[in-house]
Parts: C-alpha cells; structure tokens; sequence
C-alpha cells in the first residue's frame, strides 16, 4: 500500500540581495489543506510511505476450564461417570470454539502523514547543514537562515487494525524504517544524512536503520500512535540554487501481537 503527496520542505540558494528579495517575494498558494511557496527559487518535496502488511499475528485466547469428578474402578472410568463427564464437555467444546474462531479480516498497519520534516530556507555559501529537532529546536552549520523561514519536525501516525471487534487486550510490537534519499539539482546537492525520533529508547537513527515500536494496551480494533522525526540535511553547492525533491520514504510492519 503506497501512500504518496507533495509538501514543501526548505530552499536556498547563493548568499545574495536577489535571493534575499526572491524570498520576500514569494507568493503562496494553498492546495488540500497545504502551503506552497512559488518562486525561482520554490520548494517542492515528494514524501511517500510504504507499508508492509503484517505476516502474522498471535492473539491472546480466553480459555475456560471445569473440573470432572468421577471415581476409578480398576482404571476404568464407570459408565455413569463417563456420561457425566461428557455433559461437563460439551460447555467446553462451545468455549473453545469461539476462542480459536478466525478472525473476520488479517490484522494491518498503516502509516498516515500528519506534518513534513520542514527544513525552512537558507543560504549555503559552498557546503553546511541544518539540523532540525523533534521538538523544533534549529542547529546552522555552514548555512545561513532567511528570515520568515518555517522550520520543524515531521509527524507520522502508525495504526494497526487487528481485523476485528475484539476487546481483548494486545500488546503490539511493530518495526519501523526510515529511509531518505540523496537529491541533486544542477550544481547543488542535499541528503538527509540522519533522523531523530522521539519513539522511546530510539533518539537517533541513520537512514534506513530499523526501530521497534510498541502498541500496548490495545483494547480497539484500531490501535494509533504519533511518531515525530527530525533530521540533518547536508546540502553543498558549487554556484547558484536549486530546488531539491527529497524523497523520504516510511515503512511500518508487525513483528507480533500478543
């Protein structure tokens, strides 16, 4: 299941007053509920996900018991308390059944978009990066801001869907990847060389490196959870600008449901 869109997320170009006037003078546009900035030096970057649906999924099963007495002869069960037994079965087999029952749908995951890993604009003179937080918080190195540039960290939700309306409570552990990929545009190239999440335990991670991520608690059939990532592009650029596309690419799969 591919799911792709369009979204700014930064530009620059050459340290001058006509990039600075260039910039000033964007005009904006609003489609779908998102802003893109139109000007020689735009931005445009493509976002997509993947996702994997799961292979398997291990429920956690109600199982009810009864006790049978009944007396021994000679290691024969008597005839009147192997009849009792099997009235005291027949409750059991009901249970059982629906227990093991399949479920109506196989169990998926999917992963939604909430906001882009916004890198905002600025001015690199030769090479330099920007490095954009979980929190918003911006780090210059070799670059140079524009003022009135957006910055901040992506969001992505992941939800798993267990294919039914059963109440029981699962434990979900999922593994996801996050993967972007070098761009390139006349004489300027950029590259996401690393992300940070805010997924416990998992503060840094290098592009196409796997993190697990844990669902507890899911009583629903659908299950969610919000990740927020940040990332350093590296960006070098021998003369003029460029508008870069940036392809960052999510995948989410199951690892068990228990």
């Amino acid at each position: 299941m591919h799911h792709c869109r369009d979204w700014p997320t930064w530009r620059f170009g050459p340290a001058s007053s006509s990039l600075a006037s260039t910039a000033s003078n964007s005009v904006h546009a609003s489609r779908n509920g998102m802003i893109f900035s139109r000007s020689p030096s735009g931005v445009s970057v493509t976002d997509c996900a993947r996702v994997s649906a799961p292979v398997s999924v291990r429920y956690k099963l109600l199982q009810s018991s009864r006790l049978v007495s009944s007396s021994m002869e000679n290691g024969q069960i008597p005839s009147a308390a192997r009849r009792r037994t099997f009235r005291h079965c027949l409750p059991l087999l009901g249970l059982f059944g629906a227990a093991f029952a399949p479920p109506g749908q196989a169990a998926t995951v999917s992963v939604s978009y909430d906001a882009p890993l916004r890198f905002g604009k600025f001015v690199v003179p030769v090479s330099g990066s920007r490095t954009v937080s979980t929190t918003g918080a911006v780090t210059d190195n070799g670059v140079y801001p524009i003022v009135s540039s957006t910055t901040g960290p992506a969001q992505f939700t992941v939800t798993y869907d267990r294919g039914n309306e059963s109440s029981l409570p699962l434990t979900v552990l999922l593994q996801v990847q996050i993967t972007g990929q070098a761009a390139s545009s006349g004489s300027v190239t950029g590259t996401i060389s690393s992300f940070s999440t805010d997924i416990p335990g998992v503060l840094g991670l290098l592009p196409g490196s796997l993190a697990s991520l844990t669902l507890t608690n899911c009583r629903t059939r659908r299950c969610a959870t919000s990740v927020r990532v940040g990332g350093q592009l590296q960006v070098t650029r021998t003369s003029g600008g460029a508008e870069l596309t940036v392809p960052i690419l999510v995948t989410a799969s199951v690892i068990a449901a228990f």
